[in-house]
């Protein structure tokens, strides 16, 4: 539900709403019966100005360990 995700964000309800009804209009996703279905992803990472990057521990441009000045090493 909505208020699953806004819990799960620590967003408020209403913005979870709001949001979700600006990317249904961009046409980006779908929302029915508890199913969110990706309609066009690498427009929604564009708006979303998502960067796999993070996601990895590596970094895929230099080859090397991302660190974080007080984590790890």
């Amino acid at each position: 539900t909505q208020q699953d995700v806004a819990d799960a964000c620590g967003l408020s309800i209403v913005h979870v709403n709001r949001t979700i009804q600006e990317l249904r209009g961009l046409g980006l996703i779908e929302w029915e019966n508890h199913t969110v279905t990706l309609l066009r992803a690498d427009e929604l990472q564009a708006v979303a100005e998502f960067s796999p990057e993070y996601l990895h521990e590596l970094n895929p441009i230099l080859g090397s360990k991302i660190t974080t000045a007080g984590f790890g090493s």
